[in-house]
């Protein structure tokens, strides 16, 4: 059912003329905070209309670690290597929301999450996070809070 969804908003966004999509795209530029309890997220975003640089600094239930890639704005795969796993980041806007997803492999277990992200206001992102793989997928809306001073 989800895949049906996602193909139907992946189709859309395939449909949208070029002059639908605003001339110049959201600032998420930054150093960003999840508001959660018992996790610690702190992301990086370094981006301008075509390419998309993130720093993930993550300390949870799998331990602390930092994660680092960057590919185009473009809606299509951009693989890298991170700690010697596969990653491939894939991002695109729509309109004034950035869509990006990652897919990592690491010891045997594919971790597969997309976002959904739009400002609201200059300080805080709204976000809908997917947890597509390990299964059972699920999604939950996230609150991120720029890091004071930027």
């Amino acid at each position: 059912m989800r895949f049906l969804f996602w193909l139907a908003v992946l189709v859309g966004i395939c449909a949208l003329p070029l002059s639908s999509q605003s001339a110049e795209y959201p600032n998420f530029n930054g150093t960003w905070v999840l508001q959660a309890k018992n996790v610690s997220e702190v992301y990086t975003f370094d981006h301008n209309a075509i390419r998309m640089h993130v720093v993930q600094r993550i300390n949870d239930a799998g331990g602390q670690r930092t994660i680092e890639f960057a590919g185009g704005v473009d809606g299509l795969p951009h693989r890298s290597t991170v700690d010697g796993d596969s990653l491939t980041f894939r991002a695109q806007w729509f309109g004034d929301s950035l869509i990006w997803e990652t897919r990592r492999e690491h010891a045997g277990t594919t971790f597969y999450n997309r976002r959904i992200m739009k400002l609201a206001g200059h300080d805080e992102i709204r976000a809908l996070r997917t947890r597509i793989l390990p299964a059972p997928e699920a999604s939950w809306d996230e609150v991120w809070l720029r890091q004071a001073g930027q």
